[in-house]
């Protein structure tokens, strides 16, 4: 505490008024809460520093805001409190006088280097598995073409089912092509139905089977 600084303190019985009395005073000066110590007894004393004025306003203040709470002992300011006074003040021991015990810090849980690099494995592994899956499903389905061109032979003309089955591999093939989002709005045209899923969350899969099975309806009829 600098030389000619006052002292504001306001002695209340319980945590919770010291605390609305120290909350009130900093609100309505430029002070500082200087400390805040507990006594036997329950009582417990908000110490406020700065310049006679405003202190003298944070205090008034602070008896504000817990007329209500009907815990208020007494409060007293002095100006520009002297060093050995000060003293007197920070001596913990003096009348068994115990600060407040404050907040343990909480440590900071940084995320393990080893970790971060088994997560990105992880999801290079998924990426992978899905890659893979799709080009699976799209090398059947060029095998599927494939060998319905090849089927025919040289100088008959193919069965009227055959070419029948060969359009609808063309047709998914081409669906499996188009994007999710067009997949979506071509099925909300078709006014299809998906079974257990809605049209805006199934998947390319979903839509392409149930968009191919509406064809092939269609075509039977």
């Amino acid at each position: 505490m600098s030389k000619g600084t006052s002292l504001g303190m306001i002695e209340v019985r319980g945590l919770l008024g010291a605390v609305v009395a120290a909350d009130a005073g900093v609100k309505a000066a430029w002070v500082h809460v200087n400390d805040m110590v507990r006594i036997r007894g329950g009582l417990v004393t908000v110490m406020f520093t700065g310049d006679v004025a405003a202190v003298n306003a944070a205090v008034a203040a602070g008896l504000t805001a817990i007329q209500d709470f009907n815990c208020l002992i007494d409060h007293y300011v002095i100006a520009r409190v002297d060093e050995q006074t000060e003293k007197l003040k920070t001596m913990d021991r003096l009348h068994n006088v115990k600060k407040l015990p404050s907040q343990p810090k909480e440590d900071k849980k940084v995320l393990p280097k080893k970790l971060s690099e088994v997560n990105i494995v992880a999801k290079s592994a998924n990426l992978l598995i899905t890659t893979s899956e799709e080009n699976k499903q799209t090398s059947e389905n060029n095998n599927k073409e494939d060998a319905a061109q090849n089927s025919s032979t040289t100088g008959n003309e193919i069965s009227e089912s055959n070419k029948q089955d060969i359009d609808y591999v063309v047709i998914r093939r081409k669906l499996e092509r188009q994007r999710v989002s067009d997949l979506k709005k071509r099925a909300y045209q078709m006014n299809l139905v998906i079974p257990n899923k809605s049209i805006k969350t199934a998947t390319k899969r979903q839509l392409v089977a149930a968009i191919m099975r509406q064809i092939t309806r269609r075509d039977d009829k």
